[in-house]
């Protein structure tokens, strides 16, 4: 993570990126936050942490990618599970 592997500050500016990522992610600017997750770690990782720029799109583009396709699983369970969905969820609430 750091130059110096003794250094602990790169590792601790990698990971407090990641609460300000999400957060911003999670506001409704973009379809699933898509391109501000890119450049936010392209930004903060390239200023904080001293990596490429080019690093910290990969960085988010992929993060994006295992989102997507640990969510597929669940998106076909959904899809495919037959089974009242509306009458479940209005039965946890009564």
């Amino acid at each position: 993570m750091s130059r110096n592997h003794g250094d602990w500050r790169g590792f601790r500016d990698v990971f407090s990126i990641m609460p300000i990522v999400n957060t911003l992610t999670a506001l409704p600017i973009s379809f699933a936050g898509i391109g501000i997750r890119e450049s936010l770690f392209q930004v903060l990782l390239k200023d904080l942490c001293g990596f490429a720029a080019g690093l910290g799109a990969a960085i988010g583009s992929l993060g994006f990618a295992m989102r997507a396709v640990w969510g597929l699983p669940g998106g076909v369970l959904l899809l495919r599970v037959p089974g009242d969905r509306q009458g479940a969820a209005q039965d946890q609430w009564e």
